[in-house]
């Protein structure tokens, strides 16, 4: 994970220093190669119609990858311009291909978790009182949350940067909840905790802080042996949901 994130964000800011925009393209290869119409008169050479469909088989049938575009170019530019110019050239094609339409590509800008405007965040592990602490900091006049309850903001997509649209709405939101008093920002979600991207997503976010909390490790492996216990008695109602019970001593341990 750490190294495809560093691969990742190196072509992204290679990109923008070259005064780009980068861009995350998506191809249903299967359904952009069923839709064209060749035909073997119209062929440059012999045999590459054949050679053409060997070429397109060690091509994944989602293609995702990152394309660097000048400043100009749109969605529409990248995915029916850039982007069959690549593919030309990195399949070494002799002839122009057509330009995928809408329900075979997509192409999104992407942005940087540098560019989120956050302060804190709130995590931990759940039931084990991130809420509650978010409640009373919520009380403090000097603090906003971007939501009421837990935000699951970094949880939309398993992407290792972030869109620029989401990025642009994330950051325009305090624009209606800061007002006039200086405010810190923050977000709170149980679940940040456990996803090595989004901890290495918050890694990058300018002087962000942390809050974690944790429990006991005894206190809630104690909780747990006796949810299995409270399944197990016999004509006595399940104490908890059926899906958090456990089939054994062994497996709550795991």
């Amino acid at each position: 994970m750490d190294q495809r994130f560093t691969a990742v964000e190196t072509q992204a800011r290679h990109c923008w220093a070259l005064g780009g925009r980068y861009w995350e393209f998506v191809l249903n290869t299967a359904s952009y190669v069923a839709g064209f119409r060749i035909s073997g008169g119209d062929a440059p050479c012999e045999g590459c119609l054949e050679d053409f469909a060997a070429r397109w088989q060690q091509v994944p049938d989602t293609l995702i990858g990152g394309l660097c575009a000048p400043p100009p170019c749109g969605a529409a530019h990248v995915t029916g311009l850039i982007f069959t110019r690549h593919m030309e050239r990195l399949l070494q094609l002799t002839f122009r291909l057509p330009a995928p339409d809408a329900a075979q590509a997509e192409a999104r800008e992407l942005s940087h978790w540098s560019q989120l405007r956050l302060d804190f965040v709130v995590a931990g592990v759940s039931s084990c009182g991130t809420t509650s602490l978010a409640r009373t900091l919520e009380q403090l006049e000097g603090v906003v949350f971007s939501r009421e309850g837990e935000d699951d903001f970094f949880f939309r997509h398993d992407r290792l940067l972030p869109y620029r649209s989401e990025v642009d709405h994330f950051n325009r939101q305090w624009l209606s909840k800061l007002g006039p008093v200086p405010r810190i920002r923050g977000l709170r979600h149980p679940g940040l905790f456990h996803s090595h991207r989004i901890r290495l997503a918050l890694k990058h976010v300018p002087a962000l802080k942390a809050l974690v909390v944790v429990c006991d490790p005894l206190s809630r492996f104690e909780k747990v042996f006796w949810q299995y216990h409270l399944c197990k008695v016999p004509g006595r109602p399940n104490q908890v949901p059926a899906e958090r019970c456990v089939s054994s001593v062994t497996s709550a341990v795991q």
